[in-house]
């Protein structure tokens, strides 16, 4: 589930006559496949709509999640390459001298 650095491009989506158009086509198609109101059909479409916007929000949780544990993993490893560096009076070396404060 990797995204950081591969992230897919987002879609920009304005809403102009086509689209609209696209939907209310949408939705007569519901009316009569399913034979509700053209009131149902619109809702059972702001259901849909719904349910994709809280999946969408499920997987980019997910992917922050991710990339929160990658960043907490770099810096565990980073503490352990300092703690490896660190000597007996608390100062380490690292090209220069600094001192750790407790």
């Amino acid at each position: 589930m990797g995204t950081l650095f591969e992230q897919s491009e987002r879609l920009n989506v304005s809403v102009t006559l086509p689209y609209l158009e696209e939907i209310t086509m949408i939705c007569e198609d519901l009316m009569k496949s399913s034979k509700v109101t053209m009131n149902q059909a619109i809702e059972i479409y702001r259901i849909a709509e719904y349910q994709k916007r809280t999946n969408h929000m499920i997987s980019d949780c997910d992917a922050k999640d991710e990339q929160l544990a990658g960043f907490g993993e770099i810096a565990q490893d980073l503490v352990g390459e300092i703690k490896e560096f660190t000597r007996k009076d608390g100062t380490f070396e690292l090209g220069l001298h600094y001192a750790l404060k407790k």
